[in-house]
């Protein structure tokens, strides 16, 4: 095998550096995974820092999760980096990321964190995020919550809430359970403090409009804010395809008159259809509003978006939407 790694390594020389991967690829790929690959991998490795990184890729390439899974907490970064991209998109064993966390930097245990989230082990994140609170705190714990289990996150959030970074994706996946989680929230807070809670859960909450608008709209009209967050505002039209006039009522109570005629909240109900109708129907009896740009004088379209105009101000007051994800 030395000949072969020596030829190899002499026909690598003259190439740039793409043309270089694309034949240690072609080469890798080449070889018996079950003999020859493991050979070759395991005398590059035994060299330099060079014929090292050749390895990993080489390993990479080839599939030889065993190399890699070794590789995780590597000194090399690039090594680690090949090791890194195999847990995302090979087989590589959940034993062999959970070990990797031991002799873990802060920066690598935030790209196994990253690992497991983009690879959706569940099983190794629920097994995870207590040793990790233990460990390094609850924040690096709840990075972790979105490929969690619905079990698994409505008995966490009680405790990690406040240490997520983002909602969005926690609401994308769990809407049941974060609604549960914000609506408890919101009933135990007095009514002065409930505006701090809707800017806390807002994100998620506007994430689980999606699957629970109706559900929402309810919050809305049970607990009010005095100014809807701005990831709310830009989630108006779907609550409006639910019931526009009930979309109309949790709406915060104008601070003073304003001419925010051509708002980005305008726009938003003017576009999305109005009344009970969208893919609920006629809701109880009651008259679709027909959603038209200027509604004539006495139709509660022209009611809804006068309203709108009315709260804009505090909407943009909350600040600017954040970009949608997810």
């Amino acid at each position: 095998m030395s000949l072969t790694v020596d030829r190899l390594l002499v026909a690598l020389e003259p190439l740039s550096y793409p043309d270089r991967l694309k034949h240690l690829a072609h080469s890798a790929r080449s070889l018996r995974p079950t003999d020859e690959l493991p050979s070759l991998v395991a005398e590059l490795a035994g060299r330099g820092t060079y014929e090292r990184r050749l390895a990993a890729f080489a390993a990479l390439v080839g599939r030889h999760i065993g190399f890699l899974a070794e590789r995780l907490t590597d000194r090399d970064p690039v090594v680690r980096a090949y090791a890194m991209r195999a847990a995302r998109t090979l087989p590589l064993p959940d034993a062999a990321i959970e070990a990797a966390y031991e002799d873990a930097s802060a920066d690598t245990r935030q790209r196994l964190g990253e690992v497991v989230l983009a690879s959706g082990r569940t099983a190794l994140a629920e097994r995870l995020v207590p040793r990790l609170r233990e460990q390094w705190g609850d924040h690096t714990a709840a990075k972790l919550l979105p490929v969690c289990s619905a079990e698994f996150v409505a008995a966490a959030l009680d405790e990690l809430s406040y240490a997520l970074d983002s909602w969005t994706r926690i609401g994308l996946n769990f809407p049941d359970q974060v609604l549960d989680h914000a609506e408890r929230d919101l009933a135990a807070r007095p009514r002065a403090e409930r505006d701090t809670s809707w800017r806390r859960y807002a994100e998620g909450v506007a994430a689980a409009v999606s699957a629970r608008a109706e559900r929402v709209l309810s919050m809305l009209e049970r607990h009010r804010p005095d100014v809807l967050p701005a990831a709310l505002v830009t989630r108006l039209n779907e609550f409006v395809a639910v019931d526009a006039e009930r979309t109309v009522r949790p709406l915060p109570q104008p601070r003073h008159a304003s001419d925010a005629a051509r708002t980005p909240v305008r726009r938003t109900l003017v576009a999305a259809p109005a009344g009970g109708g969208g893919r609920h129907g006629r809701r109880g009896g009651r008259r679709p509003v027909a959603a038209a740009p200027q509604p004539g004088r006495g139709d509660p379209g022209r009611r809804i978006l006068r309203r709108v105009r009315e709260v804009a101000p505090s909407a943009r007051r909350a600040g600017p939407p954040p970009p949608r994800s997810g």
